[in-house]
């Protein structure tokens, strides 16, 4: 519930629970059902580099509307450590 309205916070989007455990699922690298400090620090780590790589971003939003979902969630993550926290009107 808490990552669920994370995401739909940073990216203005409601999703399903299944897309957020999608998500989930694909940060837990080593199946424990849990998201660890180093599998987290990673997942964000490779996801900010794929927001500058257009012709990889367009193929990993491609494959599902959780992928899309997740670059949204990444663009938003970078908006904030580049600018601070901001209200939606200051972001737009």
């Amino acid at each position: 519930k808490e990552t669920k309205a994370l995401i739909e916070v940073l990216t203005d989007q409601h999703i399903s629970t299944d897309v957020c455990n999608v998500i989930l699922m694909s940060i837990d690298d080593n199946d424990n059902a849990m998201v660890e400090p180093d599998e987290l620090v990673e997942f964000i780590g490779g996801g900010l580099h794929l927001i500058f790589d257009n012709k990889r971003k367009q193929r990993y939003i491609a494959r599902s509307p959780a992928h899309k979902i997740i670059v949204d969630f990444f663009a938003a993550v970078y908006l904030r450590i580049k600018y601070g926290r901001h209200n939606k009107a200051s972001r737009k």
